[in-house]
């Protein structure tokens, strides 16, 4: 019976899991609500790592809250998974609450950006953006590199997709000129 309770969790662990989206979804939650500390918990983690990696790492989650306290907001638009890794895409847009009159409701223009998702102990975490820090993808695993190299080759393909798909009179502005 007990080995028959160890596989149902196994084989049901996926099932409960929640996904790159979602992890996502309750981080900007999270930051929406300045909660510093659940925040963190969402935050990719690395092992035996210099202490500027954690200060790094902090900063980071302070900035998504000073971001999201002044109205930031941003709507997924899809994800894409590739092992341990994943990313997600996402559009700026402001927040309806915005106190500038002339921006209430008003959509950034459309510009996907990625954001970039590791499974770390069966939970999917917040990858922060690397440019801050050069080493940061360096302490990754190669196949996690690898795996993030064909993630951002896909990202890129599907970015000129979603821009022609949501600016399609662009191309006809552009040549009437």
């Amino acid at each position: 019976m007990k080995t028959f309770i160890l596989i149902l969790i196994l084989f049901t662990q996926p099932i409960f899991s929640k996904t790159p989206t979602q992890t996502l979804t309750d981080f900007d939650k999270l930051t929406q609500a300045s909660n510093v500390e659940g925040s963190w918990k969402l935050f990719t983690k690395f092992d035996n790592h210099p202490k500027e990696v954690t200060e790094y790492l902090r900063k980071r989650v302070q900035r998504s809250i000073k971001l999201a306290s002044q109205g930031w907001r941003f709507e997924i638009l899809e994800e894409k998974v590739i092992g341990n890794s994943a990313v997600v895409i996402i559009n700026s847009v402001i927040d309806s609450t915005n106190d500038h009159e002339s921006e209430k409701g008003v959509k950034a223009k459309f510009d996907p950006q990625i954001a970039y998702m590791t499974k770390q102990n069966g939970e999917w975490k917040v990858f922060p953006p690397a440019h801050g820090i050069k080493y940061l993808k360096e302490l990754l695993s190669k196949d996690t590199t690898k795996e993030f190299n064909e993630l951002e080759k896909w990202f890129e393909a599907r970015k000129t997709e979603l821009i022609k798909k949501n600016n399609p009179g662009k191309k006809m502005e552009e040549k009437s000129q």
